[in-house]
């Protein structure tokens, strides 16, 4: 689920992070739609409604770690590239935030 919100440049989070509330953003939300199929899923995302306490691996905290490997990997595959390649170059872009101060 948070490759498909990275590919397609998604918000992983909302307002909320409850399993089946409003406004609680695409990876939830994926969650949610899946255990409409899923039985798995299904008795899982229940179990963590029923017992917040327990570990569902649906936090905000796990979602960041897999956001983390993914990009990971990602710069792995790009440093493999470079070291293979003759030449290479290098391509930044900057623009000002809010306190106008340069972001790369």
């Amino acid at each position: 689920m948070i490759m498909f919100c990275a590919v397609h440049n998604l918000p992983l989070r909302g307002h909320r992070e409850k399993v089946g509330k409003m406004n609680s953003g695409v990876f939830l939300g994926l969650a949610d739609l899946i255990g409409r199929y899923s039985p798995v899923m299904a008795a899982h995302l229940q179990r963590s409604i029923e017992n917040p306490r327990s570990v569902n691996y649906l936090s905000h905290s796990i979602q960041n770690e897999f956001v983390n490997i993914l990009g990971s990997t990602v710069r792995q595959e790009i440093i493999k590239s470079i070291e293979k390649a003759k030449y290479f170059s290098i391509l930044l872009d900057c623009t000002p935030d809010i306190s106008h101060k340069e972001q790369m």
